[in-house]
């Protein structure tokens, strides 16, 4: 085999951290002033192809403005709306992001290329707020906040076992998978750090509880994970999990730190209200 060049690796490097360095100038006092309403059944950007786009916004000196923007995208609908004015030496921007019936098997998918162990709707709806001149630096600034509901899934049955380090797993896969009654994940952003207060994935055969840290800015991760006791099988040692490193290829690992299934309910009341909303619908919020 031919051994990869050191090269290679850091343009891969450089390629991944490539959109820390988008600008969030705006344009000067001397640009044209452009609104514009623009709908198109698909668009290709790269390698990413949008469909059914409805584009309202304006572009002038100091100012880009999407008052409405929505499009499909794996199979999923998207609204995003934001507003970036001029701020010290760079441009605050403020925006908005939600995703309505989404497919969580496309997700992962598109993201790493891979088929999922987890299928099923996901909606979410996110805010964030940053200044900088460019999204890296702004997001060292940053504050925010993310929600992320999943209902009517499914997950893979060999993936539970994992995590809850069931014995059986060591001697055969386990086959088929286990229904989703709820799965929810709430994560606070500041600074670039996104922290997540908490995970909770309920079914019949397994309940598990997550907390941790993603670090957008150097795309590492330092979660947790852990089966509930009461929730498995004689088989079952519900050690908990760390799941640590680059995002992309993380190491997984025993912890020495338990995760309680109370983890961040405190914190859900700090959320916006839209957020907050959306939380409160997912059954994982009074579990």
């Amino acid at each position: 085999m031919l051994a990869k060049d050191e090269g290679d690796d850091a343009e891969q490097k450089s390629s991944e951290k490539g959109w820390t360095k988008l600008s969030l100038q705006t344009p000067d006092e001397n640009a044209p002033r452009i609104a514009a309403r623009i709908a198109a059944k698909q668009m290709v950007y790269g390698n990413i192809r949008l469909g059914d786009l409805y584009l309202d916004g304006k572009v002038g000196p100091g100012d880009v403005t999407l008052s409405e923007t929505r499009f499909n995208l794996a199979s999923s609908r998207f609204y995003v709306a934001g507003v970036l004015k001029p701020e010290g030496d760079g441009s605050r921007l403020t925006a908005s992001l939600a995703l309505e019936d989404g497919k969580i098997e496309r997700f992962i998918n598109l993201l790493f290329g891979e088929s999922a162990d987890v299928q099923g709707r996901v909606d979410g709806k996110a805010v964030i707020n940053l200044r900088g001149a460019t999204l890296g630096e702004g997001l060292k600034t940053s504050d925010g906040a993310l929600v992320l509901s999943v209902t009517d899934g499914r997950i893979a049955r060999a993936l539970l076992e994992k995590i809850a380090t069931d014995l059986r797993a060591l001697f055969r896969r386990g086959t088929g998978t286990a229904k989703i009654s709820c799965m929810l994940g709430v994560m606070q952003l500041k600074n670039g750090m996104g922290t997540i207060e908490s995970f909770k994935l309920r079914t019949p055969e397994a309940n598990l509880n997550g907390e941790g840290r993603i670090d957008l800015l150097n795309q590492n991760v330092d979660l947790f994970l852990q089966s509930e006791a009461d929730s498995t099988g004689f088989f079952a040692l519900d050690v908990p999990l760390q799941i640590a490193g680059n995002w992309r290829n993380p190491k997984i690992r025993p912890a020495s730190k338990s995760v309680s299934k109370q983890a961040g309910a405190e914190q859900a009341g700090k959320l916006p209200a839209s957020l907050r909303q959306l939380a409160d619908g997912n059954r994982c919020s009074q579990q």
